[in-house]
């Protein structure tokens, strides 16, 4: 049981995590209490659980913030494609997937 215990903490947030890939079709800048939050949507973006507006939250509470807010406005801005990986909840915003992190551009992520 402590083995299957340490694989899951380990192996958890991979798991747990899905991904997609395409060019941002657009974004908004939004804030909440003392909270930014950076909400995007991509070309191909899809609706499942909690997520029913087809799009991808990042908040300022995430140590990942300020690099995926320059990488999300870069990519918008180049139309560069990008793969997010998201988890299946909505907590950065109500209805939207919270964002792990992104790859942009040829890299193995």
């Amino acid at each position: 049981m402590r083995y299957f215990a340490l694989f899951f903490m380990l192996f958890s947030n991979s798991v747990l995590a899905e991904r997609l890939s395409g060019k941002i079709e657009g974004l908004i800048p939004y804030s909440s209490g003392d909270h930014e939050i950076l909400i995007f949507k991509l070309d191909n973006n899809r609706t499942g659980g909690c997520n029913t507006t087809e799009r991808f939250a990042i908040d300022s509470s995430s140590k990942k913030y300020t690099a995926t807010l320059s990488s999300v406005l870069a990519a918008f801005h180049s139309k560069t494609s990008i793969v997010v990986e998201y988890k299946n909840s909505c907590n950065y915003l109500g209805n939207s997937a919270d964002v792990n992190f992104i790859c942009v551009g040829s890299i193995n992520c």
